[in-house]
């Protein structure tokens, strides 16, 4: 995707994400990645991501190197979606459910 390039990130865990792009991008190829969380804070830098699947224009990539930072502040916005979804984290849990069915 080139630089400046804008695009829309659809589903995003911490082992990568899909996002939307008019750019032409080959599976295989191997981005840079500044992915806007909120408006509120920096973006998250992924140093480097390969491409994995292209399919009508949504590209699936998988994050390969970025800076232990990054990633903590990748997983720190993951789990406030999870627990805003009331998905219960508790790793003693083997079975997450509602909050609100306990």
């Amino acid at each position: 995707v080139p630089a400046g390039t804008e695009n829309v990130f659809g589903l995003v865990s911490l082992g990568g994400c899909t996002l939307q792009t008019q750019a032409k991008v080959g599976s295989g190829a191997i981005l840079t990645l500044s992915l806007q969380i909120s408006k509120d804070v920096p973006p998250v830098i992924v140093d480097a991501g390969v491409v994995r699947n292209v399919r009508d224009g949504v590209v699936g990539v998988e994050f390969l190197l970025w800076q232990q930072s990054e990633r903590d502040r990748l997983q720190l916005f993951v789990r406030g979606l999870l627990i805003g979804r009331g998905v219960n984290l508790d790793p003693v849990d083997n079975h997450p459910e509602p909050l609100l069915s306990r």
